[in-house]
C-alpha cells in the first residue's frame, strides 16, 4: 500500500464530484451523509474560516481506463456538510461564533452560503483539506485502515458492521438499502435514518432468515445491532448465490407489494416481522398486493394482544421476535388457508409458546372430558348406579328374611348411605354425603384437580419464558 498527502482546495474536490465525476462518496463501509447536526454543521463551517485544525481526509485512489478515480474512505460527513451548505440546503445556527478574516469581524449566525459576505464566501471555497491518498492496496488493508481510523469515533454499532461484512458484501447490502421499499416505505424518524436503522432492519431480515429459514446461523438470545454485527461476521466472505438471490427476491417483494410509499405501520419493530413473512408469502405464491393488503388488515385492524405485548420493551428478545412472526403469520394463514400447509401451522405453534400450549391445554380438557365420562356414569332416573350390585348384596331378600326384617335393614342402610330414591324428591337439607359414597364419587370426578374449568378463557397468554440457547 503506498500513501501520499497533499492539500487539495473545497473548490477543486467540487469540481471532481459534480463536473469530472472522479471522485465517489459512496464506498461501501462509509456511513451515510447528513450524520451531523446543524450546530456541529456549522461549526465547521467557522473552523475553515479560523484556521481551527480540521482532521484529514483519506481517499482511496484507483486508475480506471486512464484517469484516477477517488474514493471517500474518511472525511465524507466534512464535504457533503460543504457542499450541501454552498448549495444553500441549509442556515447556519443561531449560536455559530463570529469569524475574523484580517482583523474584520463577519456575523455567521443563521445565515445560509448566498447570505454570507463575498470575502467569507470566497474563504470558504478556497479552504484547503489535507488529503492522505492510498493507492496500490487491497480491500483488507482499505477495511483495516478505516477500522482504525474510525477506532476514536462513535459509529453506531450497525454502521461499525459495515466494515466487518467486507467490501463486497456490504456493497450488496447497500444496493439492496436502496431499493424503494427501505428509501420511502418504512417509517422511521430522522435519528433512526441517521443512525442507519434502516439498514439494520435489512441486515436482521437477512439473520433471521438464515437463522429461523436456513439454519446456517443461531442468534443467541436477541436480534440486537450488536448480534447483527456478528452475524456480518459469520457470513462475511461466505454468503452463498441462493442466499443472496433470496435476499434479492424478499426486498424485491417488498418493493411490488408497498409501491414505494410510506406506511406509519412499517415502523423499526415490525420491519424485520414483515420482510421475514414476505419470504414465506412469497414462497407459497402469494400475490405482492394481497400480501400488502393482509398486512395493512393486520396492523390496522386485526392486531392481536399476542404481537402488541412482544412488541414492547425487550422487543429484540428472540422470544418476542418468534411470538411476532407467529402472530403475523397465522393471521396470514387465515387469510390464504388454501395456500399454506400443516407445516406452516407447526411453525406457527413453534415459534409462539402461547399458541402451542393453547392447543395442549384444548387437548387436555377435551382428554378429562371423555375420562369423566369413563369413570362416571350419570345418575339419572333411567340408569342404575354402578355400585348398586354390592348395595343389594347388603340387602336381606326376602326368600331367606321376614318382611319386617326386610325393612328394618332398609332403614339402616338408607341411615348408613343416605340412598336417594329415583321417584321421591331431594330434601334442600340433605345432609353431606359420606366419604367413599358413589355419588360423592360422581360429583368429585365432575371437577378433577388439575382441570382448568371449561368457563375459564383458554386463549390467555401465559408469561413467556426466554428460549434457551440453541432451541429451535
Amino acid at each position: 500500500m503506498q500513501k501520499s498527502s497533499l492539500p487539495v482546495g473545497l473548490k477543486t474536490l467540487i469540481r471532481y464530484y459534480e463536473k469530472d465525476g472522479t471522485l465517489s462518496l459512496e464506498s461501501p463501509i462509509q456511513r451515510r451523509s447528513g450524520q451531523w447536526n446543524n450546530l456541529k454543521q456549522s461549526m465547521l463551517i467557522h473552523s475553515m474560516l479560523s484556521d481551527y485544525i480540521i482532521p484529514h481526509m483519506y481517499f482511496r485512489k484507483e486508475q480506471k481506463d486512464g484517469r484516477n478515480f477517488l474514493t471517500v474512505l474518511d472525511g465524507k460527513q466534512r464535504l457533503t456538510t460543504c457542499m450541501s451548505f454552498i448549495n444553500d440546503e441549509w442556515t447556519t445556527h443561531a449560536k455559530t461564533p463570529d469569524a475574523v478574516l484580517d482583523g474584520v469581524h463577519y456575523d455567521l449566525a443563521l445565515k445560509k452560503f448566498s447570505e454570507l459576505e463575498e470575502d467569507v464566501k470566497q474563504a470558504i471555497l478556497a479552504y484547503r483539506f489535507t488529503i492522505y491518498q492510498l493507492e496500490d492496496c487491497t480491500d483488507g488493508e482499505i477495511e483495516e485502515t478505516f477500522a482504525r481510523i474510525n477506532s476514536g469515533v462513535a459509529l453506531s454499532k450497525i454502521q461499525s458492521a459495515r466494515p466487518v461484512l467486507g467490501m463486497e458484501l456490504a456493497g450488496f447490502f447497500n444496493a439492496l438499502g436502496g431499493s424503494p421499499f427501505f428509501q420511502q416505505s418504512v417509517n422511521l424518524t430522522l435519528t433512526q435514518l441517521r443512525r442507519e436503522d434502516d439498514f439494520l432492519m435489512l441486515l436482521t431480515i437477512a439473520m433471521l432468515l438464515e437463522d429461523l429459514y436456513y439454519g446456517d446461523f443461531q442468534v443467541k438470545t436477541n436480534a440486537s445491532a450488536a448480534e447483527c454485527v456478528r452475524f456480518a461476521e459469520v457470513i462475511r466472505g461466505d454468503y452463498s448465490v441462493e442466499k443472496r438471490e433470496m435476499m434479492e427476491g424478499v426486498v424485491g417483494y417488498l418493493d411490488g407489494a408497498f409501491g414505494g410509499s410510506e406506511k406509519k405501520f412499517l415502523r423499526k419493530t415490525n420491519i424485520p416481522i414483515v420482510g421475514y413473512v414476505a419470504a414465506l408469502a412469497k414462497e407459497r405464491g402469494i400475490a405482492e398486493q394481497d400480501y400488502a393488503s393482509a398486512v395493512t388488515g393486520f396492523f390496522t385492524v386485526d392486531e392481536t394482544e399476542a404481537y402488541k405485548e412482544a412488541s414492547g420493551s425487550g422487543n429484540v428478545k428472540m422470544v418476542n421476535v418468534k411470538i411476532r412472526i407467529a402472530e403475523l403469520l397465522s393471521y396470514l394463514i387465515s387469510c390464504f388457508p388454501d395456500k399454506f400447509g400443516s407445516s406452516d401451522r407447526e411453525l406457527v405453534e413453534r415459534f409462539n409458546p402461547a399458541v402451542k400450549e393453547e392447543s395442549m391445554e384444548t387437548e387436555e380438557k377435551s382428554e378429562g372430558i371423555e375420562v369423566l365420562g369413563e369413570e362416571n356414569e350419570t345418575v339419572s332416573g333411567s340408569e342404575p348406579v354402578e355400585d348398586m350390585e354390592s348395595l343389594e348384596e347388603s340387602v336381606p331378600s326376602s326368600d331367606d328374611e321376614p318382611v319386617e326384617e326386610e325393612l328394618e335393614g332398609m332403614e339402616s342402610l338408607e341411615e348408613e348411605n343416605e340412598i336417594v330414591s329415583v321417584s321421591e324428591p331431594v330434601e334442600e337439607d340433605m345432609e353431606p354425603l359420606e366419604e367413599g359414597s358413589d355419588a360423592e364419587s360422581m360429583e368429585t370426578a365432575e371437577e378433577p384437580e388439575g382441570i382448568p374449568s371449561l368457563d375459564e378463557d383458554s386463549a390467555g397468554y401465559p408469561e413467556v419464558q426466554e428460549e434457551m440457547d440453541g432451541e429451535r
